[in-house]
């Protein structure tokens, strides 16, 4: 954007009166290389994921954390934490997003590192799961549950036997007229212990020879309902959904 029209549009919107609440929620905006997310909670966290386009960036993708306000006709964040690998770290940084537009399920945002108005749509709103009033144990997370996780869909099966299996739908390669295929792509053991769900995987390979990645994780279970669980990595909650 030019300066003149950085300069309507911050007159435009200084003149627009926003909601909070009409800002919450988990919000994708798509680049011809890249997946942006972020999400605005109703406790003013807020976190950006980045991820390449057509990607599966697990265990991790770049991600930042910290906490939003409206002021002004912008999005004024506080980046407090962020994570590139598989490590949070101490983050000091101070960003906006100028509004463009924002009207139900769409919201057009100046992208402060794009440096040009991003058009985002509304994944989901903001939700909640009841905190834990006891301790969690196994036969709460037998099933299998959907988690929206690094700007993808996933599927996180926790078996009796303490197996566990994630899986994706994949595009398919061979007979791409067929649509995609669902894939496994991590597989281990998990179990529960002080109110965490631990798990040891390691990567299905999808091909001969292809190097295999092993992963400990520690999830802390800050949540649970009939057909929900919340948990956190560091500061970001995820709500997984249980299919059965």
């Amino acid at each position: 954007m030019n300066r003149l029209a950085v300069i309507a549009v911050f007159a435009l919107c200084s003149c627009t009166k926003f909601s909070e609440t009409s800002f919450t929620g988990t919000w994708r905006a798509e680049t011809a290389d890249i997946v942006q997310e972020i999400a605005l909670s109703r406790d003013h966290m807020f976190v950006a994921w980045v991820s390449e386009k057509n990607a599966l960036t697990t265990p991790s993708c770049p991600t930042s954390a910290g906490t939003w306000r409206l002021q002004n006709g912008q999005i004024a964040v506080h980046f407090t934490s962020s994570i590139g690998l598989d490590k949070w770290e101490p983050e000091d940084k101070q960003v906006q997003f100028m509004i463009v537009k924002a009207t139900g399920d769409t919201l057009e945002l100046v992208d402060p590192n794009e440096k040009r108005v991003l058009s985002y749509k509304r994944l989901f709103p903001d939700s909640t799961v009841r905190a834990c009033t006891r301790d969690v144990v196994d036969t709460d997370l037998f099933g299998s549950w959907r988690v929206h996780y690094n700007t993808h869909d996933y599927e996180i099966v926790l078996g009796r036997d303490h197996s566990i299996g994630v899986f994706a739908n994949m595009p398919n390669w061979r007979e791409p007229g067929k649509g995609d295929v669902r894939e496994q792509l991590w597989a281990g053991i998990w179990c529960t212990a002080n109110g965490k769900l631990l798990t040891e995987m390691k990567t299905v390979p999808s091909f001969k020879g292809e190097a295999i990645e092993m992963r400990h994780r520690q999830w802390p279970i800050i949540g649970i309902e009939t057909s929900r669980i919340a948990v956190r990595d560091g500061p970001v909650r995820y709500v997984w959904q249980r299919l059965n």
